[in-house]
């Protein structure tokens, strides 16, 4: 990597920056490793950065690693895993983002952010993992799955999000944002896995699922959503939000799951499904709703508001 000028920069998911001063930064770390027979590692990047003043940032994280024979090893950013006998594992976890113009800002799932003022901000987030062979695997952000027994396993995460104009956003899976001031916004959220074989596995940021036995399943969870004009608004699953002050506000939640032959399966962020014994099941849920003028609305999947005025919804 290059640093150029004065940088004090942690580089990082689940960083929580707290300050640096940087003129022009690009940063490229690449790191590649094979673990082999009974490996104790943690894996993720979960720096606590200092603080971040930033002009041009551009960074490159590429960690691309294998896994290979009972391995107990922390597979995603700040979960906590229990353990993992990992007989064949290929991880790839690109993250790719700009900050422009003196932003301070957390970018990466779970992390709790304080403060962001932010002119223009491009983010990419892409994890794209397999699992393969009787693996016990955590496999997702800030979940505490109790045990995943998986045959075949393929899930990616796709997160895509721009922020405009002075926000003050927390913006990833599981945060618990305290405040937002948006003129706009847009950020695409793309969930997409399959499991097979008496898979039990936790599907969905930071659900404690009780069990799933599911012969077939596919599952698809999309949500898009535009803030616009002055929100004080958290934007995301398992979120707890206080209270949200919206001009114009129009939300999208697409959920669309398949299941199959007996399955006891928990289905969506953060539920605590008691049980479900289906034989087949095919389920749409969609929502879509438009909130407008000065709401006090918390806005997604599973959250707990506390009180909503709302002149039309």
């Amino acid at each position: 990597f290059t640093l150029v000028d004065s940088e004090l920069t942690p580089l990082c998911a689940v960083l929580i920056p707290a300050a640096a001063t940087v003129d022009r930064l690009v940063t490229l770390l690449f790191v590649a490793f094979t673990l082999v027979d009974s490996e104790f590692t943690p894996l993720c990047a979960v720096l606590i950065p200092a603080a971040a003043e930033v002009d041009r940032l551009v960074t490159l994280l590429f960690v691309a690693f294998t896994l290979v024979d009972s391995e107990f090893t922390p597979l995603c950013a700040v979960l906590i895993p229990a353990a993992a006998e990992v007989d064949r594992l290929v991880t790839l976890l690109f993250v790719a983002f700009t900050l422009v113009d003196s932003e301070f800002t957390p970018l990466c799932v779970v992390l709790i952010p304080a403060a962001a003022t932010v002119d223009r901000l491009a983010t990419l987030l892409l994890v794209a993992f397999t699992l393969v062979d009787s693996e016990l695997t955590p496999l997702c952000a800030v979940l505490i799955p109790a045990a995943a027994t998986v045959d075949r396993l393929v899930t990616l995460l796709f997160v895509a999000f721009t922020l405009v104009d002075s926000e003050f956003t927390p913006l990833c899976a599981v945060l618990i944002p305290a405040a937002a001031e948006v003129d706009r916004l847009v950020t695409l959220l793309f969930v997409a896995f399959t499991l097979v074989d008496s898979e039990f596995t936790p599907l969905c940021a930071v659900l404690i699922p009780v069990a799933a036995e599911v012969d077939r399943l596919v599952t698809l969870l999309f949500v898009a959503f535009t803030l616009v004009d002055s929100e004080f608004t958290p934007l995301c699953v398992v979120l707890i939000p206080a209270a949200a002050e919206v001009d114009r506000l129009a939300t999208l939640l697409l959920v669309v799951f398949t299941l199959v032959d007996s399955e006891l399966t928990p289905l969506c962020a953060v539920l605590i499904p008691t049980a479900a014994e289906v034989d087949r099941l095919v389920t749409l849920l969609l929502v879509v709703f438009t909130l407008v003028d000065s709401e006090l609305t918390p806005l997604c999947a599973v959250l707990i508001p506390a009180a909503a005025t709302v002149d039309r919804l």
